[in-house]
């Protein structure tokens, strides 16, 4: 989830609560980092961009404060209400909130974390990031996005603009609603999972 947090859309997305976003974050700069692997070319090498940093999975969300759909928005200071979507084969882990100390206010917003069971048997970890949109022009940077080629798709879900990001094993999308930027990723998602997930943000939300 970003807030003025995408390099530039020829390049590629970047993660905020799981990641950092180049801002301080508990006093600690912490520099944004690819969900999206590229590569980058200069005169003589193409040097391949390094892959995120580590991410744990059980607690996703930088310096997150463990809440409930109850307790979240008061914990978290945000100006939202965060959403819990029903996933299909989807088990709620937790809900992080932003620790409000240690995010700066356009920040701030929660991570809704599942395990979600594939067809195939598999246990996958999901992740919805939730924060507030900054400006209304990330909604033309997010139709950009698709410019990036194979792989970054543009669509029209029930009426609402969604970018799927799928170049290669690992998907994710991202989508605006109602002042609201949802980032759903995680570890190895496949593109029937993202999809799901996208479709039940859309339909709770509108």
């Amino acid at each position: 989830m970003n807030r003025h947090h995408f390099l530039p859309v020829s390049a590629v997305v970047v993660a905020v609560l799981t990641t950092g976003c180049g801002t301080e974050v508990g006093g600690t700069p912490i520099q944004g980092s690819p969900v999206v692997e590229t590569t980058t070319s200069t005169t003589e090498t193409e040097e391949a961009v390094p892959d995120r940093p580590y991410v744990d999975w059980d607690s996703p969300v930088i310096d997150g404060i463990e809440v409930t759909a109850e307790n979240a928005q008061e914990v978290a200071g945000a100006a939202f209400d965060v959403l819990v979507p029903t996933l299909r084969n989807g088990t709620l882990l937790k809900i992080l909130a932003t620790d409000p100390e240690r995010y700066p206010e356009g920040f701030l917003g929660y991570g809704v974390l599942y395990d979600v069971a594939t067809d195939d048997g598999e246990t996958l970890r999901l992740l919805i990031e939730q924060t507030p949109v900054s400006s209304p022009g990330e909604g033309e940077l997010i139709r950009n996005m698709a410019s990036n080629g194979p792989g970054f798709d543009l669509e029209l879900v029930d009426g609402v603009e969604v970018v799927f990001i799928h170049p290669g094993e690992r998907a994710s999308a991202l989508l605006l609603q109602d002042g609201v930027k949802y980032n759903i990723n995680g570890p190895g998602l496949t593109l029937p999972v993202v999809r799901e997930a996208v479709t039940a943000i859309i339909a709770q939300t509108q």
